[in-house]
């Protein structure tokens, strides 16, 4: 996290590959959300062929999740 001079909030996760910037910490943490979402749904519910790096990647972001 870090949090510009303007306020602005930037959050990053490099292991999964996560950027926002928001005015507020609630809302980055949404956008980081919704941001994990779309790559897991990219990354596992793909009808296309995958390299074996997003094949990884892709178990990486569902083994990330607790049910």
């Amino acid at each position: 996290m870090h949090i510009e001079d303007n306020g602005t909030i930037n959050l990053a996760n490099t292991e999964f590959k996560l950027l926002v910037s928001c005015d507020n910490l609630n809302e980055a943490i949404k956008e980081a959300q919704y941001e994990y979402s779309d790559l897991f749904d990219i990354y596992n519910n793909s009808e296309t062929k995958m390299s074996k790096d997003a094949e990884e990647f892709g178990k990486k972001l569902k083994d990330s999740v607790w049910m």
